[in-house]
């Protein structure tokens, strides 16, 4: 669970990650869907446990992270490189200091560019991060980058639950591939 949203909402939904063996994690899903709170859960989790607080959980298993970067949009009206550089840079320096031991969450990744750039650029990321071993985690809309990773066989794939037409805000395997911005 959120440890700080756990606690103030009723109906909080609890979700249990599993990233154990697996060096990228791809998750999908619609706006207003969980993903960034689930990301957000995963990395403040990773940071109460490592320092010996409690962990909102039944149950948890962590190894210790020597790097835990959370990457998520952000607007650079105060940079010359635009939204687009600001994020590249971001993930860069994210890139260039991680660990096969290190936790890097990125929610979205390469926005501001043309599709067929996003898909080159984003797949060029997340085979880099591979290559480290870490646990990466990527938050996005972008499913045909996640069917790209998924027909390649590597990764795992993490997607918003949904009951008829309504998120439940847990996080189940598979790929979301409809956008439900019409719901």
């Amino acid at each position: 669970s959120h440890p700080i949203l756990a606690k103030d909402i009723d109906g909080f939904v609890a979700n249990g990650p599993h990233l154990n063996g697996q060096h990228v994690t791809f998750v999908t899903g619609p706006n207003s869907g969980g993903k960034t709170t689930w990301s957000e859960m995963l990395a403040h989790n990773q940071l109460l446990g490592q320092i010996g607080c409690y962990v909102p959980a039944i149950g948890a298993r962590q190894s210790i992270a020597d790097h835990i970067f959370y990457s998520g949009p952000q607007f650079a009206a105060h940079k010359t490189e635009g939204r687009f550089g600001t994020e590249l840079e971001r993930v860069r320096d994210v890139f260039l200091t991680a660990t096969p031991r290190s936790l890097a969450i990125l929610d979205e990744l390469a926005e501001g560019t043309t599709v067929e750039e996003k898909q080159d650029i984003s797949e060029y990321v997340m085979r880099g991060f591979n290559a480290i071993g870490n646990n990466t985690v990527l938050v996005t809309h972008n499913h045909d980058l996640v069917d790209y990773f998924s027909e390649n066989g590597f990764g795992q794939f993490q997607m918003v639950e949904f009951i008829g037409d309504h998120p439940t805000h847990r996080m189940i395997d598979g790929i979301s591939r409809t956008s439900h911005a019409a719901l």
